[in-house]
């Protein structure tokens, strides 16, 4: 199990993760079985739990699995945690930034069986397995069509911009506010169709 997203400047940077599951009681367990302090056993077990400290990383604001990796979105960009042979455990891991893009808001992602898709602050993007590397790339969906009316969202709409989709869909959907922060319009993103389209609904205020 994963926590992060802790409101501190001290901690906004620290990735917790528990140790293996063997009960319910092993969720809160962020910490290695041995006692480190001990003077025989002291040695860091693969399945233990523990925190792992991003110093660029800023703040997380979502975390997301794909595959074998953990998505994690930051104000300082998206980052990607994995294992060794592609099994993460707490002795062998490492922790890549793919992109200096920064999600809008916590809920401004969405999980396709294309790959992941957000919406940053000047584009919506995808991430998706690069099968050369093996590493997670990103790659803007809106850059060469939709790319004036993603930035004609300002700053102060962000946190009204949402995800709406069935996990694992071929099609992605963002519920987006108007002026008023009344979020009265549906952007659908088909990937079957390769297209995008909208919706606007009627509100009580305009």
């Amino acid at each position: 199990m994963w926590y992060a997203g802790l409101d501190s400047e001290r901690a906004g940077n620290r990735l917790f993760f528990s140790q293996v599951f063997e009960d319910y009681n092993s969720f809160g367990r962020c910490y290695q079985a041995n006692d480190p302090t001990s003077r025989h056993l002291t040695e860091l077990l693969a399945d233990d739990g523990g925190v792992i400290v991003v110093d660029d990383m800023g703040h997380c604001t979502g975390m997301v699995p794909m595959g074998n990796k953990l998505i994690v979105f930051t104000t300082d960009g998206v980052w990607e945690v994995f294992g060794r042979d592609g099994i993460f455990d707490a002795t062998q891991y490492a922790i890549r930034k793919i992109s200096d893009e920064v999600l809008v808001s916590s809920k401004a992602y969405a999980v396709s069986s294309n790959g992941v898709v957000f919406w940053s602050s000047d584009s919506i993007s995808i991430l998706t397995l690069d099968p050369t590397s093996g590493n997670l790339v990103s790659q803007s969906l809106t850059d060469k069509i939709l790319k004036n009316f993603v930035q004609s969202y300002e700053p102060s709409s962000w946190p009204y911009i949402m995800s709406a989709n069935f996990e694992g869909s071929k099609r992605v959907g963002f519920i987006l506010p108007n002026s008023y922060g009344n979020r009265n319009r549906l952007l659908w993103i088909d990937f079957t169709l390769g297209a995008f389209y909208k919706y606007d609904f009627i509100t009580s205020i305009e």
